[in-house]
């Protein structure tokens, strides 16, 4: 089979591999349909240490099972099913209090098992056995269902930060993650949503794909000036940094209300420190929040959400590559021709 595997050196590459087989306590999925997340695009423009190279990458998935353990009973061949990627052990602290994404023990599809960018997927018994494989409804196409794992992400965030309380929020970053938090912020009640883009033509996307929220350059000094207009002086009650910015979190502390609450909600890739103020924390009493992946609870709220067809999706999901084009596909997603890219290995 084809799969994308990424080096040691954080160079990547088309390779031929043998299709994986089960073991009793696992299974094969044929992945119909994967999606490039921007830990991807972080990884392939950094070398990444959390990923055990050579390894096949990739990790928002949906496959139908093709080779099944003897010893499972709750799917069968044939079924398609979504995979939540951090698995946890089920032992530690964070895992007994239901947070397996924070497993001391974490291990995660496309960093430290095989992942999607493959014509066919290992399933770890692991995953089975923590609930971390489930059945897609037959009326969810696979282009949908794929953006469930980031959007658990997403919900995952947003539990820390009372958007039903919230009259504003400003997210940094206009890509499917950025526009994705901004519309299930509108739809939670949210009356004046901010979008703060650099580009330009990244800007003009965002004002086609959300056109309730207020678009805006954080590079100009009227941009400040303007939120703090619109909000009466007060700030935003919620700012999201959905972007690899470190100056980004900063603009957010400063632009947060009083009592409001800041999501890091995109990692640095190197320095990480010296972008918060410990004082607009302490007198303005503004909680900040991190989010690491999602549970498969939140993975399964996100397929709800999608089953309910109440988000906006079509334009995530019009540019679809095969595996043999992931380099196109990549540099789609770079260039800013795509919000999100949804590949097809199988094709």
């Amino acid at each position: 089979m084809k799969a994308y595997v990424y080096q040691p050196d954080g160079s990547a590459r088309v390779e031929e591999r043998p299709v994986p087989k089960a073991t009793s306590d696992s299974a094969v999925i044929a992945v119909q349909t994967t999606a490039i997340c921007g830990t991807d695009l972080r990884a392939r423009r950094h070398v990444s240490k959390s990923i055990a190279a050579p390894r096949v990458i990739g990790h928002e998935v949906v496959g139908e099972i093709v080779d099944l353990g003897s010893g499972l009973r709750d799917f069968a061949v044939g079924d398609r099913v979504q995979v939540a990627p951090a698995i946890g052990c089920g032992r530690c602290r964070p895992c007994s209090m239901g947070h397996t994404n924070l497993c001391d023990n974490l291990q995660t599809i496309g960093f430290q098992f095989d992942g999607s960018f493959a014509e066919y997927m290992h399933i770890p018994a692991a995953a089975l056995q923590s609930g971390n494989v489930t059945r897609v409804d037959q009326e969810l196409p696979d282009d949908l269902a794929v953006l469930a794992e980031p959007i658990g992400c997403i919900l995952n965030s947003h539990r820390f930060l009372n958007l039903e309380d919230a009259a504003s929020l400003a997210v940094f970053g206009s890509g499917f993650i950025g526009c994705m938090h901004a519309e299930i912020a509108l739809k939670r009640g949210v009356k004046t949503v901010f979008i703060l883009e650099i580009d330009a033509a990244r800007r003009s996307s965002a004002a086609e794909t959300i056109p309730e929220a207020v678009i805006m350059d954080p590079n100009d000094p009227a941009t400040q000036e303007s939120i703090t207009s619109i909000t009466n002086a007060a700030g935003v009650d919620v700012a999201i940094v959905a972007c690899s910015a470190g100056p980004a979190q900063t603009q957010a502390m400063n632009m947060t209300a009083k009592m409001g609450r800041v999501s890091l909600f995109g990692g640095l890739p190197a320095q990480s420190t010296g972008y918060i103020d410990s004082n607009l924390i302490h007198y303005r009493e503004i909680s900040v929040h991190g989010v690491h992946a999602a549970t498969p609870e939140q993975n399964r709220e996100a397929l709800s959400l999608l089953q309910t067809g109440t988000l906006r999706t079509q334009r995530y999901r019009e540019s679809v590559f095969p595996l043999a084009r992931i380099e196109e596909a990549f540099e789609a997603l770079e260039d800013g021709t795509a919000l999100k890219v949804l590949l097809r290995p199988g094709q």
